[in-house]
This record gives structure tokens, sequence and C-alpha cells, in this order.
């Protein structure tokens, strides 16, 4: 592994680490009405979190090889969970948000650092590594419905 993968790698780590621990912040701030607060559309705080756990559980499912996805693909499971995000109880959607953070950032922290240093050259599955993003997307989203400022 060369230097700059090593240090690729790091950086990436520690912003899924950072971004987990944002998200355990949130969530530990939340009382029932902020979680059933809408962000936009039909999507809640809680809603929000449940996509996020769902994600992540789905990357913590992945055996780190993939194959291109159409454009629409993202969009089409959003929408598809949106009916079982929204049926969770809100508490329950923050449990596991944080619960499939902590697992995936765990595995990838496992991963051998070849393989890890991989997946952030692969277009398609730099995505798995970098959880963060993911994560401080919604949560800016959730912080902007609830008039907050970050946690």
């Amino acid at each position: 592994m060369t230097s700059d993968g090593a240090v690729a790698l790091q950086v990436a780590l520690e912003a899924n680490d950072r971004e987990r621990r944002r998200l355990v912040l949130l969530v530990a701030s939340l009382d029932e009405a902020a979680l059933a607060e809408g962000v936009h559309g039909r999507w809640t705080v809680a809603a929000k979190l449940a996509h996020l756990a769902y994600w992540d559980r789905w990357a913590s499912g992945e055996d780190y090889t993939t194959d291109a996805l159409p454009d629409f693909y993202d969009d089409t499971l959003n929408d598809a969970q949106l009916a079982e995000h929204l049926a969770l109880l809100p508490r329950e959607a923050a449990r596991l948000a944080v619960g499939a953070a902590e697992a995936i950032d765990a595995r990838l922290h496992a991963l051998p650092a070849e393989a890890a240093v991989s997946l952030l050259t692969d277009r398609d599955a730099s995505w798995l590594l970098r959880r963060h993003n993911h994560r401080a997307e919604h949560l800016v989203e959730i912080d902007l419905a609830l008039g907050l400022r970050g946690c």
C-alpha cells in the first residue's frame, strides 16, 4: 500500500468515526417530538435515521465488490423503503441508525488495509468506505429541519 493510500484510508475512517459520533450525539438529544418532525416531503427525522440505518446495514452486508448500477437505483430503493421507515417507532429508528453506524464502522476498521484502499479508488464502491458522506448529508437535513446548527 502506498503512503498516499494509507493516508486516504485513515482520513476516510476518521471521517466515518466523526459522523458516527455526531449521529450518536444528535440521537441522544432528540425527544419524541423532534423524531416526528418533518424534514422534507413525507420524510421525518425518524425516517431519515431509519434510512441511514438501512444503508449502513446494506453496506455491512456487501462483499465489497460491485458492478455498475443504474442511476435510478438509489432513488428507487429509497422510495421503496420509505413506508417501512415511517412505520418504525421513532425511537427504534434512532436506535437502528446508531447501531448500524457502529457496526459498519467496526467492520471497515477491521478490513485488511489493501482491501480498504482499493475501495477508495473504485468509483462504484468508494461510498462503502466513505459512509461519512451519507451520514453528513442527512444529519445536515435533520439539523436544518430542527433548527439546529449541528452537534
